[in-house]
């Protein structure tokens, strides 16, 4: 429910920043009214106005006061659908935040919260689970697990190091090389699995750090083509950074994609 009333709120937001705009304009649009004729081929465009009911002809010369016109029309309905709808949203969201303050498995005890089970588990509760949730990671060449995280991770490159860091620092929870099934049996290690806990779904982070060796281009080009044969997409549910000698880690491009994402 308290999703629900935070999408309700950025939708009254962006009404309100809306409104404001479309009164700014109400001044600036000229008198009058656009009339539109469609003959045939041809669409011809007339300025209606008190003195002249059927309309001047606007030639293609003045496309800007047939422009004018349109969007006055435009913005007067707009003005009342918009205010319609942010007060619907307003009525809305006063009620729901009554119900969100008295949630019932909020208002219990902390005691008496380990003793149920949520019908519609709280954000903080899923995440925990998720994370606490035990799991057997890649045990291929554990010695290569040199750098240490935030977290408590020994990871496999500074880079990954450095990604775990962002991610830890963000607050966005993650796995190590937590393993993940394929359709045809053949279990693979994603660098990072995430939680995205707006969607509660899972995302894969894989960090491909040495992109000028031909034979770990071709064997993670693969792997990417692998991914999409089971339903993990780059763009949709598989995230993926590049590195070579020449082109290191953009360290805040990482962190800006991250919060877009996921914060």
């Amino acid at each position: 429910m308290k999703k629900l009333l935070k999408q309700m709120k950025e939708q009254s937001q962006q009404l309100r920043t809306a409104i404001n705009q479309a009164q700014l304009d109400v001044d600036k649009y000229p008198e009058g009214k656009l009339r539109i004729s469609k003959n045939n081929k041809y669409i011809r465009f007339y300025h209606m106005t008190t003195n002249n009911k059927t309309g001047k002809y606007i030639r293609k010369s003045n496309i800007d006061l047939a422009k004018a016109l349109a969007s006055k029309e435009y913005n007067k309905d707009f003005l009342s659908d918009a205010n319609r709808q942010l007060n619907w949203l307003e009525n809305n969201i006063s009620i729901l935040s009554k119900y969100c303050k008295s949630d019932s498995y909020h208002t219990l005890s902390p005691i008496r919260q380990k003793l149920v089970t949520p019908y519609i588990m709280p954000d903080e509760l899923f995440k925990s689970k998720w994370v606490n949730t035990p799991y057997t990671p890649s045990t291929y060449k554990p010695e290569l697990k040199r750098f240490d995280t935030k977290k408590g991770d020994l990871v496999r490159s500074k880079s990954e190091a450095i990604i775990a860091d962002i991610l830890y620092d963000l607050g966005i929870p993650y796995k190590y090389e937590a393993p993940i099934t394929l359709k045809n049996g053949q279990v693979k290690y994603p660098d990072f699995t995430i939680l995205d806990i707006k969607t509660r779904s899972e995302f894969y982070f894989e960090h491909f750090g040495m992109m000028d060796v031909a034979q770990y281009r071709c064997t993670n080009l693969e792997k990417i083509n692998l991914y999409a044969h089971n339903g993990i997409f780059l763009g949709k549910n598989l995230i993926a950074t590049f590195e070579t000698d020449d082109n290191p880690l953009d360290i805040n491009g990482i962190r800006k994609m991250l919060i877009e994402l996921f914060c």
